[in-house]
């Protein structure tokens, strides 16, 4: 984790001086800050003005879906109804949270809480929907109580200032079945070309190689995403994903990347017909004992825990042997709170968000398979073996970005690329030109 940590911070240190150039123009930055030094300078949390006897409604939207993590959502909202008896929070959390958030906060009734991505984030800033939280983050001690590095990995784009507040991170990982690569007689790879072999001898003895959900292909764009990491200088990548040039390095990993995916669906390593599936039944598919392995985040772990089979995990390897490789794995999503709210619901919102670096609720999530962003000691917990598969094959990598974060959209638009190629309407080079016009597309 440390490792990581010092990785996200020179990352971050990188970022920054990178987005310089954001800062002019009409970026979000510009826009936001007037507002949210106007919000900022009206801010007083002294006992008078704080009604804690105030009976509201705070609602709530977060991409936490499923039932664990809204099971500990309403852990979390017991634990705040001990101190704000009268305030009622509502988890509104959809599936389709990203599209709640545009439409909820363009139509001037925003919700009070939300958890964001880095895009997400950038989306609302767009419209000055978010409040400056900086002197909150550091009084409460959130900085002091996270991996050096993530709270600020949301706020690279505004130096200086702190609109929300990180606390998982989501690696994704190679989740294998370790019977089948017995039966193979193979090992974790250390390459592509040696995890292409096991994609190969899998297929060649009647299992499925890869899983991939068709409605997202999310498991074809992290390996994407994955190779583009490994494949060209990460300060180019990080110009890429801050919007601030395209170079040659990165155009020639992305069409290199394609070439791989687009030789995994000729030789047949998917499921037949995977096109049909959805990325939620992945998880299912694979415990029918039939797949050799398929990316995932840790927010899947506890699916392959009761899958029965004996399930190992292993990060997607870089090109090189001797590197240890870049992974995608960023900050989950981190608490950001409505511009509009008074100084009593402020409060309130904010010690809601504090429960989320109590090391006590925050164990809950350890437990329960989930990456913490916070410093939480976890070493006495109890865990199963996926879970310390997990962590001990991502200590010591380098962190990279979702990349479909770039802008606001491209992850459609990469989906419906990517699907084109799949179909044989693209070549990987022409797939690559297209995302780079939509990539120059302001």
């Amino acid at each position: 984790m440390k490792k990581l940590a010092s990785v996200l911070l020179s990352v971050g240190l990188v970022a920054s001086m990178l987005t310089g150039c954001l800062s002019t123009g009409s970026s979000s930055k510009d826009t936001q800050a007037p507002a949210a030094d106007t919000q900022a300078s009206g801010e007083t949390t002294g006992s008078d003005e704080i009604d804690y006897n105030a009976s509201f409604e705070l609602r709530l939207m977060t991409s936490l879906t499923g039932d664990v993590r809204s099971g500990l959502i309403d852990d979390a909202i017991a634990i705040f109804n001990e101190k704000w008896p009268n305030v009622k929070i509502v988890n509104e959390t959809t599936g389709d949270y990203s599209q709640k958030f545009k439409l909820s906060f363009s139509s001037g009734d925003g919700y009070e809480i939300v958890y964001v991505d880095d895009l997400n984030q950038q989306t609302l800033m767009e419209g000055n929907y978010l409040m400056d939280i900086t002197e909150d983050i550091k009084a409460r001690g959130w900085l002091d109580n996270t991996i050096e590095g993530t709270i600020e990995f949301n706020n690279l784009r505004t130096p200086g200032k702190l609109y929300s507040a990180a606390f998982l991170m989501a690696p994704v990982v190679v989740y294998y079945n370790k019977d089948i690569f017995t039966e193979l007689g193979v090992e974790i790879p250390k390459t592509i070309d040696e995890f292409e072999e096991i994609l190969q001898k899998a297929t060649d003895a009647g299992y499925i190689g890869t899983e991939c959900g068709g409605d997202a292909y999310h498991q074809i764009l992290w390996a994407v995403e994955g190779m583009v990491l490994n494949g060209a200088p990460k300060d180019e990548v990080d110009k890429w994903y801050y919007g601030e040039e395209s170079t040659e390095n990165v155009k020639n990993a992305f069409v290199t990347a394609y070439e791989h995916i687009q030789k995994w669906y000729e030789n047949g390593y998917f499921r037949e017909n995977f096109e049909g599936t959805k990325i939620d039944d992945i998880p299912t598919l694979f415990s029918q004992g039939k797949t050799a392995m398929t990316l995932g985040g840790d927010w899947d772990l506890g699916n392959y825990n009761a899958s029965g089979l004996n399930v190992g995990a292993f990060v997607f390897p870089g090109f090189d042997a001797n590197e240890n490789p870049y992974i995608v794995n960023a900050t989950d999503g981190a608490w950001a709170l409505n511009a509009d709210l008074n100084p009593t619901e402020k409060e309130a919102a904010l010690d809601f968000i504090d429960i989320f670096y109590q090391d006590e609720y925050v164990k809950k999530w350890y437990e329960n398979g989930f990456t913490l962003a916070t410093l939480t000691d976890v070493s006495g917990i109890e865990t199963t073996q996926l879970q310390k598969d997990i962590a001990e094959a991502t200590k010591d990598t380098k962190m990279g970005f979702y990349l479909d974060n770039v802008k606001s959209g491209y992850l459609d638009y990469l989906i419906k690329e990517t699907q084109l190629m799949i179909q044989g309407k693209y070549t990987p080079e022409q797939l690559v030109d297209s995302l780079e016009a939509e990539w120059n597309n302001k």
